[in-house]
């Protein structure tokens, strides 16, 4: 399922609006490090928001390649596709059990057997990945089967609530072939996006251009993607 209109935009939650990115001592993130790649520095700016970075990145702060496989003969990098926005928690550690049991309960359980350690940038920080364990994503199915599956990142804190991003892509399963193959970054996007909406506590509030889709390069993909976020935004606490 396709989720995307013919017109993006983004959502206003809450007058939720990115803090001055040279006070970013409040940031929960690693900011002793930046990354030297002017690709992995690269950032999107959208309105209201902190600036995003448009790629996940590994251990090395270069942007991840999907586990160094390729698709049509290209390294695939990894584009951040999709913006939670939490206006109503009040604390880092609230926010992030509160995504946690939202994930859980659109059945993306934290599984391992996945590669981790990534980070992306937000705001101008570097920001570590959810799940934090060793070995662990956000998944639908167990890693033996196709599926869903990703990271956040965050929280980061805004003048209303935190804000994270994510990096999900559907991963298959080849009798012929070991290990992990790509599927697809939109459909992961969209499953999650989905079952986020269906549920009470996250809904599909817009979407943005992070403007990091690849076309005609001739030695990197992004795959299916876009260049399209899509922006959730939590439901207040139940009383």
């Amino acid at each position: 399922m396709n989720l995307l209109p013919a017109a993006l935009f983004i959502a206003q939650a809450g007058a939720v609006r990115g803090p001055d990115e040279a006070s970013s001592s409040q940031v929960i993130a690693e900011t002793a490090t930046i990354p030297k790649s002017s690709i992995a520095r690269e950032v999107a700016s959208p309105p209201g928001l902190p600036t995003i970075g448009k790629w996940m990145l590994d251990g090395k702060l270069e942007v991840a390649s999907w586990l160094g496989k390729k698709v049509r003969g290209k390294q695939v990098r990894e584009p951040i596709n999709v913006i939670v926005l939490d206006p109503f928690a009040a604390s880092p550690e609230q926010a992030t059990r509160r995504l946690v049991d939202g994930l859980r309960a659109a059945g993306y359980k934290i599984v391992a057997g996945h590669s981790s350690g990534y980070r992306a940038i937000i705001g101008g920080s570097l920001v570590p990945q959810l799940p934090s364990g060793k070995t662990e994503a956000f998944a639908d199915a167990p890693p033996d089967r196709a599926s869903d599956h990703g990271r956040m990142f965050g929280p980061f804190p805004l003048e209303h609530g935190f804000l994270f991003t994510g990096a999900f892509s559907l991963e298959v399963v080849s009798h012929h072939i070991a290990g992990h193959l790509y599927g697809s970054f939109n459909h992961a996007r969209d499953d999650l996006a989905t079952r986020l909406d269906e549920g009470a506590a996250y809904h599909v509030t817009g979407y943005v251009s992070l403007d990091n889709a690849i076309v005609g390069d001739p030695e990197y993909t992004a795959g299916d993607h876009d260049g399209v976020a899509v922006v959730l935004t939590a439901s207040p606490p139940l009383p």
